[in-house]
Formats: structure tokens, sequence, C-alpha cells
């Protein structure tokens, strides 16, 4: 548990169409399947197992906040992934 003031959110990033395109997929990770997806407005969406899908935002070009959960998704670029 932390005490003290809340940090500030990270200022939004902006990452480019195409960028954004190669993180769509469905990935193994130890708690279940997740699957990001590029919706018509631009923006990734992750979802875990059956969960409903949850907007992200971008804090880097490989960093992204989960809105409406404190979590975080980083792609390891350039790295061997189990994504399809």
């Amino acid at each position: 548990m932390r005490s003290g003031p809340v940090p500030p959110e990270p200022a939004a990033a902006s990452v480019p169409r195409e960028t954004l395109e190669r993180y769509v997929g469905r990935y193994a990770l130890p708690r279940g399947p997740v699957a990001v997806a590029l919706g018509e407005d631009g923006r990734l969406t992750v979802r875990l197992g059956g969960q409903r899908a949850l907007p992200l935002r971008p804090t880097s070009a490989t960093e992204f906040r989960v809105e409406g959960v404190d979590a975080r998704v980083v792609f390891l670029v350039g790295r061997a992934t189990s994504g399809s």
C-alpha cells in the first residue's frame, strides 16, 4: 500500500496508427488470453479473457494505461512473443 499524494497521470502520447496496428492481436499471458484490437476511432482496446474490452491511453510509443482500472500494458518491441 502506498500513502501520500496521488501522482499525476502521465501525459498522453501521440502514437502513429501504423505502430498501433502492429500491436493488434492475441497474446498468451499467465492470467489467460488477451486480445488487443484497434477501433474505428483509432484507439487500442484490450480484453482479458471474457471481460469487456477497455480502452488504452498511450503514455509512450510502447506503454499504455488501461482506462478505468489501475493497470498498464507494455509492448516489448523486437522481442519474440506468442502473439498472433
